[in-house]
């Protein structure tokens, strides 16, 4: 069985969580940070190796997982999604709104998913306790599609 391939953008601490699950999952797991003097300690750390190229980096990867900071997102994605890899990226999508038809555009037909922690969203939390005790029956599927406004979420 072919090992899956996967480039972590970004090794602060939501990187470095995604770094260690993916190990633990058995995928070959490079990482590729903006602050490259950090990289040693990454190689110190964890059995993955590092690349100081971010396109070598994608272009040898089978999927690319952006955990950077969130002006570096989009065009770490786009030039993700043209080189024609899977994305997973962290929330916020970006910090602006520029190039978002791109990635739209670029993503359609394409693996792209977005992270979002709501565990203790009030509307998640209820359901939780519905689900919990049986309430309305088993589900049979469930999704949530939500978006934000990083502008009115943390003005400034």
């Amino acid at each position: 069985m072919k090992q899956n391939r996967v480039l972590v953008c970004g090794a602060g601490s939501i990187g470095k969580r995604h770094i260690n699950n993916l190990v633990k999952l058995g995928a070959e797991v490079s990482v590729w940070r903006n602050r490259k003097g950090l990289l040693d300690e990454i190689n110190r750390t964890y059995a993955v190796r590092t690349c100081k190229d971010l396109k070598a980096g994608i272009a040898a990867a089978d999927a690319v997982v952006i955990a950077t900071a969130t002006d570096k997102h989009m065009s770490i994605a786009i030039d993700t999604l043209q080189a024609g890899r899977a994305l997973f990226i962290e929330k916020p999508l970006s910090s602006a709104w520029t190039g978002m038809e791109n990635l739209l555009k670029l993503g359609k037909d394409k693996i792209v998913e977005v992270g979002c922690q709501l565990r203790v969203h009030p509307s998640l939390v209820v359901l939780t306790e519905m689900l919990s005790k049986g309430k309305g029956g088993p589900p049979l599927t469930y999704r949530l599609v939500m978006g934000h406004r990083l502008d009115a979420w943390r003005p400034g």
